[in-house]
């Protein structure tokens, strides 16, 4: 498998990440389905190193980019 294949999986699923988890997450927000307290797109930092939630949370969007990729 090339780099380029690995490298468009990755970056698939980070965007998907972003835009449907995220945005089904955020219809169910508005609906109240999911308590307005745990809001869409987080982008409170989360320590040690600091990086936007909506990122680092296993549900985040590196994981999604990094579990997307064809093995």
């Amino acid at each position: 498998m090339s780099l380029r294949v690995l490298l468009l999986g990755f970056v698939a699923g980070f965007l998907a990440t972003i835009l449907f988890h995220q945005g089904l997450w955020f219809v169910f927000n508005q609906i109240g389905l999911i308590p307005m307290s745990r809001p869409a797109w987080p982008t409170g930092a989360i320590p040690p190193l600091g990086i936007p939630a909506l990122i680092s949370r296993p549900s985040g969007a590196a994981f999604g980019g990094w579990c997307s990729p064809p093995c």
